[in-house]
């Protein structure tokens, strides 16, 4: 059930220096949901991918050893860990939102997909896995091919994991399937942070929704990505509310318990008004055609080499 209308509603991010290796990012997870719980938070997430590890980076083709590690450190959802954070999260009262390496089948030629767990007092409430993939995510994580939206005691929630900020049909999607809370479990490169301050504070306010990002902070264990930071709770206006800076650690803003479902701010109703009569080529795929770009046997957009070359290093 909701949360009664006279009752506020803390919320958290982390900002999170993840490793390669399960055990630290858990006993690190232990520890943000401590504190978060310490600020009597409702609600915590944690940046994509903190689990086991991001990619060492996206600029080259998978290696053995990265494969390796990857499958060897997959689990199963519900698994060992996310049983561990749920119980965590039991404890604590809350909801928390990971990201990790999720594996479907055998450990050795099992799917691979880049997922966020929500996990709540009740143990797994839902799983989303990431649509669109960035770079060399290609070679290692299936895409998911929907937007669920969950419904927690405190509101609706629409998970979306990094890339697919880029892309506003994602986070419209959810709010159009009622979600109240944006989430995006993130590991941002610090390189492209001013594409991040624009995206996040902008999808609040087109969909007059909550806004909780999520992102790794600091420089990777391995290879050569470091990560922006300034994992962020932000209003349905855009406005920010609370921001990790450049810091690892968490951040909380309490809020009102009935904005969290509330649908319309001001005189204007982004819903109301929009006119989708008018929107006729936003899930048209005639374009892909028009230039040349195919499907592939997993659905993926494709074009010719050599008329149309992949971007590499291009930012998320």
């Amino acid at each position: 059930m909701p949360e009664d209308r006279g009752q506020t509603v803390t919320l958290a991010v982390a900002a999170m220096n993840a490793v390669h290796d399960t055990a630290k990012n858990l006993a690190k997870y232990a520890s943000f949901i401590d504190e978060a719980a310490a600020q009597q938070a409702r609600l915590l997430v944690l940046p994509e991918q903190s689990l086991q590890g991001y990619l060492y980076h996206l600029n080259h083709e998978i290696s053995p050893d990265e494969a390796n590690y990857l499958y060897e450190t997959a689990e199963p959802i519900p698994g060992p860990s996310t049983e561990r954070v749920a119980k965590l999260a039991r404890k604590a009262k809350m909801y928390v939102i990971f990201g990790m390496t999720e594996r479907v089948g055998v450990s050795s030629s099992g799917i691979l997909y880049n997922s966020a767990v929500l996990v709540g007092p009740r143990g797994v409430a839902g799983v989303y896995r990431k649509v669109h993939a960035p770079g060399d995510e290609y070679h290692i994580f299936r895409q998911g091919r929907d937007w669920p939206v969950f419904e927690t005691d405190i509101a609706r929630i629409g998970i979306h994991i990094c890339y697919d900020m880029r892309f506003p049909e994602a986070a419209r999607e959810m709010a159009l399937k009622g979600a109240e809370i944006l989430v995006l479990p993130t590991a941002w490169p610090q390189h492209n942070g001013f594409a991040y301050d624009i995206l996040d504070r902008a999808r609040a306010a087109e969909n007059e929704c909550w806004f909780l990002s999520s992102n790794q902070v600091g420089t990777c264990d391995q290879g050569r990505l470091t990560y922006y930071g300034h994992s962020r709770i932000i209003g349905p206006f855009g406005n920010v509310l609370a921001d990790t800076g450049d810091d690892e650690g968490v951040v909380t803003a309490t809020v009102p318990a009935d904005s969290l479902r509330r649908r319309q701010w001001g005189s204007m109703n982004v819903f109301h008004d929009r006119r989708p009569d008018t929107y006729h080529n936003l899930a048209s795929e005639e374009i892909y055609t028009t230039y040349g770009i195919q499907s592939d046997s997993r659905g993926r957009k494709t074009a010719p080499e050599a008329k149309h070359p992949r971007r590499r290093g291009a930012g998320r």
